[in-house]
């Protein structure tokens, strides 16, 4: 086709570069709402690790005292810091990512990247908009905060998670 009518090749390269970018948005938002398995079986810990280790970006995971918690909190974050490394992975053109979650209450996580920023006012991917309704959804609350130049910062709070083995309240 090169050969023969090059025209008709660009054209049909943008069309299969077009279809590619889109199969692969497709497969990325399907396996943002995938529970991993290293999740369900072994908590935030160990999910939040594992996810650093394949930032392309230096990525360093600051756990302090992280017990499990309902479901739906640890999906939250777990997705909601897996769309901020991805971000900071693909956008920042920062040095490094840095991870931190501690608990048990408040429970409260931030994603940190020392990159280029970005308007924050300005519209934004599907990416915040799922984290923001995601973390909202399993009764928390989530900030960005971002600089020109300096970086990006997602900061989240559960006031109100509770441990699963956390003894039930007495009334």
């Amino acid at each position: 086709l090169v050969e023969r009518d090059p025209t008709a090749a660009v054209q049909s390269l943008g069309a299969i570069h077009a279809q590619l970018h889109e199969a692969i948005k497709e497969l990325r938002d399907l396996a943002h709402g995938i529970y991993p398995p290293l999740l369900v079986e072994r908590g935030l810990t160990s999910a939040l690790s594992a996810a650093g280790r394949r930032c392309t970006l230096p990525c360093t995971v600051e756990i302090v005292d992280l017990p499990r918690y309902a479901a739906e909190v640890e999906s939250a974050v777990y997705f909601s810091c897996l769309e901020a490394m991805h971000n900071a992975d693909k956008h920042s053109r920062g040095s490094q990512i840095v991870v931190q979650a501690r608990g048990p209450a408040p429970l409260e996580f931030s994603v940190t990247d020392d990159g280029a920023g970005f308007d924050t006012s300005a519209p934004s991917g599907t990416g915040l908009t799922g984290m923001l309704d995601r973390v909202r959804a399993a009764g928390g609350k989530v900030a960005v905060t971002s600089t020109r130049p300096g970086g990006t910062v997602v900061y989240g709070r559960f006031d109100d998670a509770v441990p699963r083995d956390a003894a039930p309240a007495k009334t």
